[in-house]
């Protein structure tokens, strides 16, 4: 009876070691740590509030503070040189994407928008290229 005992406390042990995790590797099958909660959450802003807080502001065509674009927080735009300022209104439709009038209304695309490059293309395919005023 002794050896039979021993034998079972002894096979337990190995079973218990054998499932323990002391190696520190993850388990496969353990629910993953839980996240913050609904309360603690706090939204991501969509592409079109990040792509509207980067275009607010005034930019240098091709750097030459002669030539501008003006994008205000209110939906109006100055398009303008030492010569003249054009005013119009502006919409972000989509992420990559303006409807634009400033004399005639056109969707122009958004290639690249950073806090100091922006780059649109024009209907036609002709790019312009800003740098952030400064």
């Amino acid at each position: 009876m002794r050896v039979l005992t021993s034998v079972l406390v002894g096979g337990l042990l190995l079973v218990s070691a054998a499932c323990s995790n002391r190696g520190g590797a993850p388990v496969p099958d353990s629910p993953p740590s839980p996240g913050p909660t609904r309360a603690e959450e706090k939204p991501a802003p969509t592409s079109l509030e990040q792509t509207r807080a980067l275009l607010v502001g005034k930019w240098l065509r091709d750097g030459d503070p002669n030539r501008f674009r003006e994008f205000h927080k209110d939906g109006t735009v100055h398009d303008g040189s030492t010569a003249a300022v054009f005013s119009g209104r502006y919409a972000v439709v989509k992420a990559d994407g303006l409807d634009l009038e400033l004399g005639n209304k056109r969707q122009v695309t958004i290639v690249k928008l950073t806090p100091d490059q922006l780059v649109l293309r024009e209907p036609g395919g002709t790019e312009e290229k800003y740098q952030r005023a400064r």
